[in-house]
């Protein structure tokens, strides 16, 4: 089975590469809002949660970007 037969599978009617996109786009944006929140006083997420959500979506969107690029070369 090749890397692109998962990347381009179907789930949902989206592929799985985009939905690879999306949870490092939502990761993104939670680390930033965890951070921006905390600054302002309001925490309803520990600042203690920032940084290993910061790790968890340089992990994804690495993972994200790497299957992307050898799906694209064909592998």
């Amino acid at each position: 089975m090749k890397i692109s037969d998962i990347a381009y599978k179907d789930v949902f009617g989206i592929s799985m590469v985009v939905w690879g996109g999306l949870l490092s786009l939502a990761l993104l944006l939670l680390t930033f809002l965890v951070g921006a929140l905390n600054r302002r006083g309001i925490r309803l997420i520990p600042l203690k949660y920032h940084f290993p959500l910061a790790w968890i979506t340089v992990v994804v969107a690495s993972v994200h970007g790497i299957i992307g690029l050898l799906a694209n070369m064909g592998f």
